[in-house]
């Protein structure tokens, strides 16, 4: 594997953790591994673990990984291709090879991220995108200057390609994302000439939304340049954000909390929400009784506003539950696709 950086991530489930992200050479693709935790366990910061030990044998840390070649024993993938943190694996790290990240192939015309992310997605609304086709290398022609919104609390930083096509990377101010859009805010179009950039891609309604993780500079000394992480602790203390509130109705997105992909009404984002978390984190037989009038309320609530596709009825026993949860986000995802408006400021235009 090659390592391409990590960042740290919260999920509106109440999960925290760091996602590393590694190019397969043998097998043409991008790959990650994540060490998560619930948000409630005390003593674990994913920021800080990116500078400590693990999550294999033989690995010093995340950060150890990142513009190296790695070469990894005893490794577990999940059905998604996605690598375990497991301290059965044992990791192998060396200087990478000369050309070793010339070959992992870029993409350099916007108009092919949608494509790309039409093969990460999966048939079904029900089943999960396929991760590792969500990572992208870019390939801009030019960088505009980045700039910080703060009324939406996001960094919007203007990607070019050859046509003149611009799409912009965005990055939500948070207290894991503040180190990053300081850096990028303090890079100058002389230290992006020829840079690359390794990006999430995600959909917001048809927009495709690009989220930073690192650059690739091919014949410098530091080839891959985490945005996420600065090298040593100084330059991360000086390119962090000024101290600002951040927007509290914003999620780990940008996005307004109660609204999904922008625009979606509350009501629908509340429910998504609650079976979100019903699902993650399971319904046993004792809590039914707690849970059902929670679900029951938010589709009436939904009903009397016009959305009548929701069942009008709610099971009342444990069997009948996963089954009204599938339905009802189901629905939600249909409505979603429907009536969510474009991010129009976010998608690609012709300049």
């Amino acid at each position: 594997l090659i390592g391409l950086g990590a960042r740290a991530f919260r999920s509106p489930t109440g999960f925290h953790g760091l996602t590393m992200v590694f190019w397969s050479p043998s097998e043409q693709s991008f790959t990650v591994c994540t060490d998560a935790r619930p948000s409630t366990m005390r003593g674990f910061d994913p920021v800080s673990r990116y500078r400590q030990p693990g999550p294999w044998i033989g690995l010093a840390a995340p950060e150890a990984a990142t513009g190296r070649s790695v070469t990894l024993t005893g490794a577990r993938r999940d059905e998604l291709g996605r690598i375990a943190a497991s301290d059965a694996t044992h990791a192998f790290v060396r200087p990478l090879a000369e050309g070793a990240l010339a070959e992992i192939p870029s993409i350099a015309s916007w108009r092919e991220l949608g494509q790309r992310l039409d093969e990460a997605m999966p048939r079904s609304l029900l089943a999960e995108p396929l991760p590792n086709r969500q990572w992208a290398l870019l390939r801009p022609a030019g960088y505009g200057p980045a700039s910080f919104d703060r009324s939406r609390q996001l960094l919007r930083w203007p990607l070019v390609d050859a046509t003149g096509t611009v799409v912009h990377a965005v990055l939500p101010w948070n207290a894991d994302t503040s180190d990053a859009i300081g850096r990028i805010e303090s890079l100058s179009p002389a230290q992006l000439d020829g840079a690359l950039l390794v990006a999430h891609l995600r959909r917001a309604a048809s927009s495709v939304i690009v989220e930073p993780l690192s650059l690739l500079r091919m014949n410098a000394e530091q080839a891959v340049d985490g945005l996420h992480f600065a090298p040593h602790e100084s330059d991360r203390q000086a390119h962090r954000r000024s101290p600002m509130t951040p927007n509290p109705s914003l999620d780990q997105h940008g996005m307004r909390s109660g609204v999904v992909a922008v625009g979606l009404p509350r009501l629908l984002a509340e429910i998504r929400s609650l079976v979100r978390q019903l699902a993650e984190r399971g319904v046993p037989h004792a809590t039914v009784q707690a849970t059902l009038p929670l679900v029951t309320a938010a589709l009436g609530r939904a009903t009397a506003a016009g959305f009548d596709a929701f069942p009008r009825s709610t099971p009342m026993s444990l069997a009948g539950l996963p089954l009204l949860l599938l339905r009802v986000h189901y629905v939600t995802l249909q409505y979603e696709r429907v009536i969510a408006p474009v991010l129009d400021d976010d998608a690609p235009t012709d300049s």
